[in-house]
């Protein structure tokens, strides 16, 4: 069931979109906490150790289905919104679980549209493209990471890591 971290109540379907709230710079704490403890509940082991995160829909709605597109799939763009989100907040731990299975989801299957959360096998269209900074940074990046200058955390992901390839 999706939160409503600003009423404190669920709503009938639990989706990717609850936690949309994590792009807000000025997220008040209460929310934050509400937020992170649904996902991790979401993003637990109930995918089992080769699973990958964070699925768009809750595993344990009924409506859940790992293929159809946003009733259960892992989306790289997904991904990198909440992880924006989440390094934010300084939520580092859970931001870097989400690159490393993203890392993994996209070397396990090439740079896909949406991926089970399973399995990993990725769906959609092939002729999505990193660029060539993109793919640099996402293969260097180490989660964890800070940078040797600024002592701050390295943003290894970009926008335009998530562009679809044009026909040229």
């Amino acid at each position: 069931m999706r939160l409503d971290v600003v009423r404190g109540v669920r709503g009938v379907e639990d989706t990717i979109v609850s936690f949309a709230p994590l792009l807000d710079p000025d997220l008040p704490s209460a929310q934050l906490a509400a937020i992170m403890t649904d996902l991790r509940r979401r993003a637990s082991t109930r995918i089992g150790s080769d699973g990958h995160v964070v699925p768009t829909y809750d595993l344990a709605a009924e409506g859940f289905d790992e293929r159809r597109y946003w009733r259960g799939p892992v989306w790289i763009n997904t991904n990198w919104l909440l992880w924006n989100g989440l390094v934010q907040h300084g939520q580092t731990e859970e931001a870097d679980a989400i690159l490393r299975s993203s890392l993994g989801l996209v070397a396990r299957s090439g740079f896909r549209e949406y991926f089970d959360p399973f399995g990993g096998e990725g769906f959609g269209t092939d002729r999505l493209r990193l660029d060539r900074g993109a793919d640099a940074r996402l293969h260097r990046a180490s989660p964890g990471r800070r940078s040797s200058q600024t002592g701050r955390r390295d943003r290894p992901w970009t926008l335009s890591c998530c562009r679809g390839s044009s026909s040229r």
